[in-house]
């Protein structure tokens, strides 16, 4: 029985549409013009140092309610107008040491309920 047999089409709806966001967001995430990216109740669990690069625009970036485990040195080193990063309701243990050494000055960051 194949994965796409054994979801209803609620699911395969949801898990398509979550597809296609990231896949949209990945394409144009090279262009660099976005003020605000809302990755949140994705379920993502790690974060790959590479998946924010390029985008010197962005001011918020909402990745709360997700399975976050650790953040990886680099993954914040591109955003460099970051304003708010709101990171809280997940299950971050682990930070690198330079996890923020990049980011902007007086940058507020909610990580509670971690």
């Amino acid at each position: 029985l194949s994965l796409s047999a054994s979801l209803s089409n609620k699911a395969k709806l949801s898990m398509w549409s979550r597809l296609i966001f990231f896949s949209s967001f990945l394409l144009h995430s090279s262009l660099g013009v976005f003020w605000d990216r809302y990755l949140n109740n994705n379920r993502l669990s790690t974060l790959p140092s590479t998946l924010l690069t390029k985008l010197d625009h962005l001011t918020l970036l909402y990745l709360h309610t997700n399975q976050l485990t650790s953040l990886e040195n680099g993954v914040f080193q591109d955003l460099t107008s970051l304003n708010q990063l709101l990171l809280f309701k997940n299950n971050i243990a682990q930070i690198g040491p330079g996890v923020f050494s990049s980011t902007p000055e007086g940058m507020q960051v909610d990580m509670s309920e971690n």
